[in-house]
């Protein structure tokens, strides 16, 4: 494990000294704990000056969210985080080089955060902000007991980002990629609704960045197809992925990771690109997740106190699946359904159960709830699915 370290971050000294650690294991005189500490000094120092690093920032403004924002009982943030096979060191951006800060400006992003009004940004936010890492999940996931909660990360680009079923998500520079920490008090059925509630609070964003409709009024820019993807002009340009651990006391962790193409015209089309092809003002990274994530924190309260139902209509304004027509593939995974079937179904769509499940109904007006993992939608040919199996 360790050489795998040395070879991918490091440069030729610190392989010599991972040498020189070796031969003394072997010898049976490896004594001296300083030269591990040597070594993780020495592997932390040169990824620093490579710009292989993390920048912090912390953002407060009002009071404490009543899911848990930054107060006295959070700690601080690590000086390393671990990431995969390597470590990641965290600078203040205050003290961080040119060279290491990434291209998303946190300076930026706190303007925007803190010129909304109080209602819109509660609580504070730690943002940790880099260059490259492998997975802004996979950071959240190794280190949220050593973060304070409501944590974000965002990267320039990702090496190993994924999506739902452990999909690679492409992520090159331009993407807005980011994962965001938290932790939520509800029941466990409310589990999947969270999915929901994240995809609406990056669809009303980018509607929000586009200013106030006409008068005449406008069709929506973005629209949202079950159960987690984000769609632009009838092509996918991003979605979300949850995961959530049980900590005790009827309180979940939340790791939500996000993902958009806002400007990056690879692999398929952006954001901006529309934008421009509409005459419109482009948008930043930064603007977007100044305007999601107060959305996500009180979208995530009001399922934890009430349900989905307050969100519900502003959720099927955006959704592309009412009253349409599918095919349920025979493996499809359907509550109360454990024998399966070699048939397709055809069915209707009819709307969301209390817990998230995709209610439809089949000719003979029976209802089938399909779950929200486990089972995919292909909007062009209106089939659903079993994830990883087709036809």
């Amino acid at each position: 494990m360790l050489k795998t370290i040395v070879a991918k971050n490091t440069g030729g000294g610190l392989k010599r000294l991972y040498a020189c650690t070796r031969l003394r294991q072997a010898r049976g005189d490896f004594r001296e704990p300083s030269l591990a500490r040597s070594l993780a000094r020495t592997r932390a120092a040169t990824m620093a000056e490579a710009g292989n690093v993390l920048v912090v920032k912390r953002v407060r403004r009002g009071a404490q969210d009543a899911l848990g924002g930054l107060d006295s009982a959070d700690p601080a943030v690590p000086s390393e985080l671990a990431c995969g096979d390597g470590r990641l060191p965290v600078l203040d951006v205050e003290t961080a080089r040119g060279e290491q800060l990434p291209s998303f400006d946190l300076k930026a992003f706190e303007g925007h955060l803190l010129s909304q009004g109080s209602g819109e940004a509660e609580g504070g936010w730690t943002v940790l902000a880099g260059r490259q890492v492998a997975s802004t999940q996979r950071v959240l996931e190794e280190n949220a007991k050593a973060l304070p909660r409501n944590t974000v990360v965002v990267a320039d680009t990702q090496t190993q980002g994924k999506g739902r079923a452990g999909n690679a998500w492409v992520s090159p520079e331009g993407c807005f990629m980011c994962s965001v920490y938290c932790h939520v008090a509800m029941e466990g059925r409310k589990l999947p609704l969270l999915q929901y509630a994240t995809t609406l609070a990056v669809v009303e964003s980018l509607e929000a960045l586009r200013g106030p409709a006409p008068a005449e009024g406008r069709a929506n820019f973005a629209s949202i197809k079950w159960p987690n993807d984000i769609y632009v002009r009838g092509t996918k340009v991003g979605g979300v992925l949850c995961q959530t651990v049980y900590r005790g006391s009827g309180a979940f962790q939340l790791i939500a990771g996000i993902g958009v193409n806002v400007d990056n015209d690879e692999p398929t089309f952006c954001v901006n690109q529309v934008l421009r092809e509409l005459g419109e003002r482009e948008i930043a990274r930064e603007e977007l997740l100044a305007l999601m994530l107060p959305r996500l924190l009180r979208f995530y309260r009001i399922i934890a106190e009430e349900s989905f139902a307050p969100l519900l209509r502003d959720y099927y304004g955006f959704w592309l699946h009412s009253g349409q027509k599918l095919k349920v593939k025979g493996d499809a995974s359907v509550r109360g359904d454990t024998a399966g079937s070699e048939e397709h179904k055809d069915v209707v769509v009819t709307g969301l159960s209390d817990d998230g499940f995709l209610l439809a109904e089949d000719e003979n007006r029976a209802v089938m709830e399909l779950y929200p993992d486990g089972n995919s939608l292909d909007l062009m040919s209106g089939l659903v699915f079993k994830k990883n199996s087709r036809s």
